[in-house]
């Protein structure tokens, strides 16, 4: 991916590692499977393309900018997501050691943490719950896991594109290793 990225565009300058997926099981039923296979994208996988793209940062010598994106489930626990909490939270401590690494190299690595967002990855997670009978109806779980939401709504893709330009941009070259909550008030940190 970076090979290509620098083949076409002549270097990389920012990196957007938004790797996740979920597979929710009850807690006292996760296996090594179920851990194993979230922990491999959600977080490994983040690490590896900040490695790979720290590396060619690095080499080009003109700094850059890591964003990835971590989630409210880094923050607090939920039983039955409890792999991609630990996932999640893997990400935050991920992001704060190539904050330190790589602050030298004038590279920030910052993340953004997310709570409800309409995405194919909530109409997934509805169905399995929908299949394992814990809901009834699609919209269902994403209307009562929004609930608490202060400004009354999951949020939308566009919602989280705002700060993700503004972590790629010159005006946060002063923040770095930080998790920004972008989540319309679902936890108050």
């Amino acid at each position: 991916m970076i090979a290509q990225a620098v083949a076409a565009f002549g270097g990389i300058d920012v990196l957007f590692n938004n790797a996740g997926f979920n597979k929710p099981v009850p807690f006292f039923d996760v296996d090594e499977a179920n851990f194993n296979s979230i922990i491999r994208v959600n977080t490994l996988g983040v690490l590896i393309g900040m490695q790979e793209a720290g590396k060619q940062m690095i080499e080009q010598g003109r700094g850059g900018k890591i964003i990835n994106t971590a989630s409210i489930a880094g923050r607090q626990g939920y039983a039955e997501f409890a792999p991609y909490c630990a996932s999640k939270a893997g990400v935050i401590s991920l992001t704060q050691a190539a904050a330190r690494e790589m602050a030298k190299y004038k590279i920030t690595v910052n993340g953004i943490a997310p709570g409800v967002v309409r995405t194919p990855l909530w109409d997934g997670l509805e169905q399995d719950m929908i299949d394992r009978g814990v809901i009834k109806q699609k919209g269902e779980f994403i209307e009562s896991f929004s609930a608490g939401i202060l400004v009354g709504r999951p949020s939308l893709p566009d919602d989280l594109a705002g700060l993700c330009a503004f972590l790629a941009s010159s005006e946060s070259d002063y923040i770095t290793g930080q998790i920004i909550m972008c989540d319309g008030g679902m936890v108050l940190v």
